[in-house]
């Protein structure tokens, strides 16, 4: 697993901490959300779990690899990926098959093995087709998917997504989410850093920071449906949980523990069957 126990980081030039004492930890094949309002270190904290950063304090270890140890920070970055906010950032080829191919590369694998990751990654996004383009022509969602292939291609046991969907067209976000989804059905480790709570109605965890800590660790149902307590954090919640708690505030006597659309359509098909004046 990815442990981390009492971190703190902070840079020389500020006099605060960006992240105070957080501890958490990220089971093999855990899909764990990481939420927070903007400037709270969510970022910060998992460029930490792949050795971009080091603790000023506190540990961090991979699979029992401590990030602190020079030695290891090669392998952790192996088995922990990162799929950056902007995919941009971390295409390097001129062409889709030589971009996937980077890490590969670095790992000095024989040709022939750097050939079959390649394949198998373009597969896995579903751009089996692409592997002569070049990146500049293809979408945002394209490169997304070319971005996440590049880290699949080096077989990590993690994966960390920055913001996967934000800029892409409701298609492009939809098959992204598709993918993460699959990739964690295939035993990946996920970590899913958003704004958007409609994308992680499905995880296991969900983790709030506020101020470099991590506030609450629960099921995504129980925290995603704190309406107040959310608003408090500066986050919105899912668009069906949003209208329930609109009209339970309305008057209308309806649960708000609810995250799905569908399940929000019979609850409220049942108040109508059965409508009660007010709620408390």
């Amino acid at each position: 697993m990815i442990e981390v126990r009492d971190l703190r980081f902070q840079y020389q030039e500020k006099e605060r901490a960006v992240l105070d004492g957080v501890s958490m930890t990220l089971k093999d094949g855990e899909y764990v959300a990481l939420i927070g309002a903007n400037g709270c270190g969510k970022t910060t904290l998992v460029h930490h779990l792949n050795a971009l950063m080091r603790p000023t304090s506190g540990v961090v270890s991979v699979d029992g690899l401590d990030t602190l140890d020079d030695r290891q920070v090669w392998e952790i970055r192996r088995r922990v990926g990162m799929v950056f906010q902007n995919p941009e950032n971390q295409i390097v080829g001129m062409t889709i098959e030589e971009d996937i191919a980077f890490g590969p590369g670095n790992l000095g694998l024989p040709p022939a093995e750097i050939r079959r990751r390649v394949a198998s990654s373009l597969e896995l996004v579903g751009l089996e087709s692409y592997g002569r383009r070049v990146p500049s022509a293809l979408s945002g969602g394209e490169k997304r998917l070319v971005a996440i292939a590049g880290i699949l291609a080096m077989e990590p046991r993690y994966i960390i997504f920055d913001e996967p969907t934000s800029y892409l067209d409701p298609a492009s976000r939809q098959r992204v989410l598709a993918l993460i989804a699959g990739l964690h059905k295939r035993g990946l480790g996920i970590i899913h850093i958003t704004h958007n709570m409609d994308d992680i109605l499905d995880v296991d965890r969900v983790l709030v920071m506020r101020e470099g800590k991590i506030v609450r660790d629960d099921r995504p149902e129980i925290v995603l449906s704190q309406g107040d307590w959310m608003r408090q954090q500066g986050l919105g919640m899912p668009a069906a949980t949003a209208l329930l708690w609109r009209l339970k505030e309305m008057g209308v006597s309806v649960r708000t523990d609810i995250l799905d659309f569908e399940d929000a359509c019979r609850e409220i098909a049942a108040w109508k069957s059965h409508p009660v004046e007010s709620v408390a």
